[in-house]
């Protein structure tokens, strides 16, 4: 193998694929990115056996072959290699990587040890989608999902494709979200699957771009993988295997009670009501009156506030209480300007949604206030 590549370019994707790095993996081969001329191009590709990442670069092939570098090594060089050109070529299981001013010879595991990486594309249910849509779907509802791997399956975002309707949520059995996208093709095949919900997220983020306007998405039952494809990139996420809960069944059928808020005025009343909430499990109680909405904390050792907010409020008058980072961690994630809150119970859950939005809504159970 021969080769000549622009830095800039080989930065960019040892990035991408270094997102699929475990450097605790047991297997050396694993923390390894697989090196190879594909097609006039160097393939990259780099993999922890759920999620496999593979990137391809333009590049000078003189001599094809392939090789498995260390990650690390490899990346901490290219980012830290001043020059605009890197020059590479294989020599049995050392590749030697050279600029105008620096020469390097990283030693290699044979490409052969690598994971097999399939075609995503053969025997695969497809989707096209809107790249800045489905992003945005999957930056509105993973902050969801659990962190604990006690229960595996929610961990991840549930992704439906049902006719023209790709859905998108996840839950952590406390709070839970929902994203609606339209399809503007149908579907052949009807599936639903899980996918691990912070790798989903972040590769999700680094194959997108400004200049980005088309993913697609091929769900292949039989392997239990589902892959995204923008451009150049491909990501394959090992799917999590359980059934996904009932969330919508816990969704109340109306409510009693509706506050519009700015989304500002919210925000800064939740960090505030929050400051004497941290030792008690961030709980905060709305009083929910006619022409006004007050937050307050459980009384500590060391204090408690009271914080008044400004609201349109209709419906019925209500005491409730919630997490208040539950609902810090939709307002961050909102580009909204105005939201609402809808409440029917203090024993009921509460909904969150942005004004106008029907396709994107957030679900969060109560806590109890008994002060």
């Amino acid at each position: 193998m021969k080769f000549t590549i622009l830095k800039k370019n080989f930065k960019q994707n040892l990035s991408v694929v270094g997102n699929a790095i475990n450097t605790r993996s047991p297997l050396p081969i694993l923390n390894n990115i697989l090196i190879k001329t594909e097609g006039g191009r160097i393939k990259l590709t780099a993999s922890d056996l759920q999620v496999t990442i593979s990137t391809y670069v333009g590049a000078k092939i003189d001599k094809e072959g392939s090789i498995t570098v260390p990650s690390k090594l490899l990346i901490d060089f290219i980012n830290q290699v001043a020059d605009e050109k890197v020059f590479g070529e294989l020599n049995e299981n050392t590749l030697k990587l050279k600029t105008d001013k620096v020469d390097a010879n990283f030693l290699g595991i044979s490409a052969s040890e690598f994971p097999e990486v399939n075609d995503v594309k053969t025997g695969s249910v497809k989707i096209n989608i809107d790249g800045n849509l489905f992003s945005n779907a999957v930056h509105k509802v993973y902050f969801a999902s659990a962190t604990d791997e006690g229960r595996p399956v929610l961990t991840g975002v549930y992704i439906k494709a049902v006719k023209d309707t790709l859905v998108v949520a996840s839950t952590d059995g406390f709070r839970m979200a929902e994203y609606r996208v339209k399809l503007s093709e149908p579907v052949k095949v009807d599936f639903s699957c899980i996918v691990p919900a912070r790798s989903f997220s972040t590769v999700l983020k680094s194959f997108l771009t400004q200049e980005t306007s088309n993913v697609e998405l091929y769900f292949n039952d039989s392997k239990n993988v589902l892959s995204i494809v923008v451009d150049d990139m491909e990501a394959t996420f090992k799917t999590i295997e359980g059934e996904y809960p009932d969330y919508q069944s816990v969704v109340p059928n109306n409510f009693t009670t509706t506050i519009l808020i700015d989304k500002v005025e919210f925000t800064n009343a939740i960090k505030l009501a929050s400051v004497f909430a941290r030792d008690t499990g961030y709980s905060v109680k709305f009083n929910i009156k006619d022409k006004e909405v007050t937050l307050s904390s459980q009384p500590t050792e060391f204090g408690s506030n009271v914080v008044q907010m400004e609201a349109k409020v209709k419906g019925e008058e209500i005491v409730i209480g919630f997490n208040a980072k539950y609902l810090l961690d939709f307002v961050t994630n909102s580009d909204a300007t105005d939201l609402e809150l809808k409440v029917t119970d203090p024993l009921k859950p509460g909904m969150i949604t942005e004004k106008g939005e029907k396709e994107y809504w957030y679900i969060v159970m109560p806590m109890k206030t008994s002060w």
